[in-house]
């Protein structure tokens, strides 16, 4: 079995993992084993609507990191209610603050609405793999989200997007380097080797007036995946420009 060695980054993130099924119980689990006691935590029943923007108007820019189901327009909760949305969430909430949603679909709407009140926002117009629950590859993705930590905190800080995108391309060289020593020593698949890749590099970095995928990434396709215009459609909101 993968153990994570390293400690815990002392970033600066508020962490909400909201668990309302099996499929993402085992992430906010893993979650909770990265996140240090510098970061706010809203787990369980506190990663619900009324904690979450409790904490985010106490704590005015600081950054959030959100993992578990999510649609073109929020993140769900424990609760299976929107927790951050675009069309409750009161907009000086956004102000100034780095967001990153590991959750299928969100960048659809919630980011470009995000963007539009001074949030730079990190979020995927796709379905994304869900943290894997395979115990033997949970050290390289506690290693990973450890360092994602890292990365979405010197981002709100600094502001420096090229950074940031090189930093994930980074980390999804070292996430493949790592899953490859398990492949071969198990000579088996591993799912996670999907979830890394995606997670690094198929993300969109929403900005005021603006839209940026890793430079390697095809923008065009990332932006208006048929998934996330069907997805807009189901919630009744309009399509990604």
């Amino acid at each position: 079995m993968m153990t994570n060695s390293r400690v815990p980054s002392m970033s600066n993130l508020i962490v909400v993992a909201a668990s309302s099924d099996d499929v993402t119980l085992n992430g906010a689990e893993l979650v909770r084993q990265v996140t240090s006691k510098s970061n706010i935590q809203c787990f369980d029943n506190q990663a619900v609507r009324s904690r979450v923007l409790a904490v985010l108007e106490t704590h005015p820019g600081r950054p959030a990191f959100f993992t578990g189901h999510g649609r073109p327009g929020f993140w769900r909760g424990t609760d299976k209610l929107p927790v951050v949305c675009s069309s409750t969430t009161p907009p000086a909430l956004f102000e100034g603050r780095t967001m990153f949603a590991l959750a299928c679909w969100t960048g659809c709407h919630l980011g470009p609405f995000a963007a539009a009140y001074g949030a730079t926002y990190i979020g995927f117009n796709k379905p994304v793999s869900v943290i894997p629950a395979s115990s033997k590859t949970a050290g390289v993705i506690m290693g990973f989200l450890d360092r994602l930590f890292g990365l979405i905190d010197s981002l709100a800080e600094t502001k420096n997007v090229a950074n940031f995108e090189s930093g994930m391309t980074k980390l999804g060289e070292w996430g493949k380097r790592e899953l490859f020593r398990y492949i071969n020593q198990h000579r088996m698949y591993t799912e996670a080797s999907v979830a890394v890749q995606e997670w690094s590099g198929d993300f969109l970095i929403y900005q005021q007036g603006r839209v940026t995928a890793r430079k390697d990434r095809p923008l065009a396709s990332l932006l208006n995946s048929g998934s996330c215009v069907n997805a807009c459609i189901e919630d009744g909101l309009p399509p990604p420009p």
